[in-house]
């Protein structure tokens, strides 16, 4: 016989090594069929949102330029709070945009309007 078989083990080796790999594989918990990890939507049960809106105490306007007094802070409109980003202040109100919509917070203080000089 021009081949002679040398050993029955040599072939299950091999397939003993092949699944010990795969098993690695699966062990390492790599779900090849899981979306990226960037396609996946954020965890916000961590996240701690504010339910009521920031106290506006008073707005604050010369000429184009407004400043909301809120909270603590003075805010100005693109700034972004743990309730929102700033959408606009108007005069007797801050709009804050708060997951894709629009919040009407009214002023619960004084409206400030400095009088320009001529």
């Amino acid at each position: 016989m021009a081949f002679e078989r040398k050993s029955a083990g040599g072939c299950s080796a091999l397939a003993g090594a092949v699944l010990l790999l795969l098993g690695a594989v699966a062990f390492a918990g790599h779900d090849p069929t899981a979306p990226p990890p960037e396609a996946q939507p954020p965890e916000t049960a961590n996240q701690q949102v504010p339910l009521e809106p920031p106290a506006v105490r008073a707005i604050l306007r010369s000429g184009d330029r407004r400043i909301a007094f809120v909270g603590d802070a003075y805010i100005r409109e693109g700034d972004a709070l743990d309730f929102g980003r700033v959408e606009r202040i108007e005069r007797h109100a801050v709009i804050f945009r708060r997951a894709g919509a629009l919040v009407h917070v009214p002023v619960q203080g004084t409206d400030i309007k400095r009088n320009q000089k001529q």
